[in-house]
């Protein structure tokens, strides 16, 4: 029986080559994965899902805060406060968030809402912030 050393058993034009290099780049792709800083996850959930808060709706914006907080990169509190209608609508007695598909400017909802009176609605300033902090990543 003949045994060669490995290096001459392998060549250039081995397909195995390709596929072990393939298998170490899958490995360094995962690595990175897991030592992402949270702001390139978030980034990234926001390029993915094309996420426009200018545009969304209240159920696109209850699916980012769900993913976010799976991930652990938002609180519950801020995942409570991303699910809070910014529009409502009043019927008589009856009031009511915005449909869930109906898309919204999140953004200019929660701005106004801080501006006609940042003392009673303490929530609005806090959300508009998580909001503009989260746009300006996308």
């Amino acid at each position: 029986m003949n045994i060669q050393p490995y290096s001459q058993i392998t060549s250039v034009h081995d397909p195995s080559i390709s596929k072990k290099s393939h298998v170490s780049n899958n490995i360094s792709q995962k690595q990175d994965v897991f030592t992402a800083s949270p702001e390139s996850k978030i980034k990234k959930i926001l390029m993915d899902g094309d996420y426009d808060f200018h545009n969304i709706s209240r159920g696109e914006m209850e699916n980012l805060s769900d993913q976010l907080y799976k991930e652990g990169l938002i609180s519950p509190l801020e995942q409570m406060l991303m699910n809070t209608p910014a529009k409502w609508e009043i019927n008589g007695e009856n009031v009511t968030g915005s449909a869930l598909d109906e898309k919204i400017d999140y953004l200019s909802q929660w701005k106004q809402m801080t501006e006609i009176d940042k003392r009673s609605n303490r929530s609005a300033p806090v959300v508009y912030d998580l909001l503009e902090r989260l746009q300006a990543l996308t």
